[in-house]
């Protein structure tokens, strides 16, 4: 029950905090303005790192531990660059996954169960953004919503130019 618990209420704030990171800082190379990270319902408690804020809410509905964007000032981004910034959060994902493997492998048992409450979110949260898809009714905050793998593969349709 306690790894229930932990998957589902705990672990998703800094997954997704950690995923919407991985689009943020190459957000912050290519862009001058302000990047802004979302996780969680809002409105949502507020911290600043230079251009870099971030609103996280830290207790929410289980849908919403989920629930993170990254947002920015409009400007034009190459479209290796918003590529760049699309397959950030999924790489850093697939870092914190194969990080949690590891201590998996180390960590004797029954703690090791805590080290599997967490990487079997982080899983999860890896194949749904990486899929190509536009997320269901279900998916709850995300309902409507297209994945990164969907916005990578856009991106690399376009002819070459500006995005």
């Amino acid at each position: 029950m306690l790894a229930y618990g932990l998957a589902t209420w705990v672990f998703p704030v800094p997954l997704t905090l950690l995923h919407e990171l991985g689009h943020a800082l190459p957000a912050l190379a290519f862009m001058r303005g302000q990047v802004v990270v979302l996780v969680g319902r809002q409105p949502a408690r507020s911290t600043r790192l230079g251009r870099l804020e971030f609103r996280v809410r830290l207790l929410n509905h289980p849908r919403w531990g989920w629930f993170g964007n990254v947002q920015a000032e409009e400007e034009t981004l190459s479209q290796r660059q918003a590529v760049v910034v699309a397959l950030g959060g999924p790489l850093l994902t697939a870092f914190v996954l194969a990080v949690l493997l590891v201590v998996a492998a180390l960590v004797p048992w029954p703690p090791v169960l805590l080290v599997w409450a967490a990487a079997l979110p982080a899983a999860w949260q890896l194949f749904v953004t990486s899929v190509p898809m536009r997320y269901p009714r279900w998916f709850g905050p995300y309902a409507g919503r297209v994945s990164d793998g969907y916005r990578i593969v856009r991106l690399l349709r376009v002819p070459n130019g500006r995005v």
